[in-house]
């Protein structure tokens, strides 16, 4: 078996990472669920117009890619 080399970690990789993880992590008020659970989130919401953005997709849009109708 080939071992694979060890990557140093990238400082600018790791800031994009740390973002996604943050906008997942919060997503759609996941903070509320995560409280109920007695889990902490350890990334910050960052509060942007890309979260809400995000948040606005993963709110309007069905599982079959369709449109809510509120």
């Amino acid at each position: 078996m080939r071992m694979l080399k060890k990557i140093p970690p990238d400082p600018i990789l790791g800031k994009v990472e740390r973002r996604m993880c943050g906008l997942v992590a919060n997503h759609s008020a996941a903070q509320v669920e995560a409280r109920r659970r007695a889990i902490e989130i350890e990334w910050a919401d960052e509060r942007t117009p890309l979260r809400d953005a995000l948040w606005w997709a993963g709110m309007t849009i069905t599982p079959t890619r369709g449109h809510n109708q509120r």
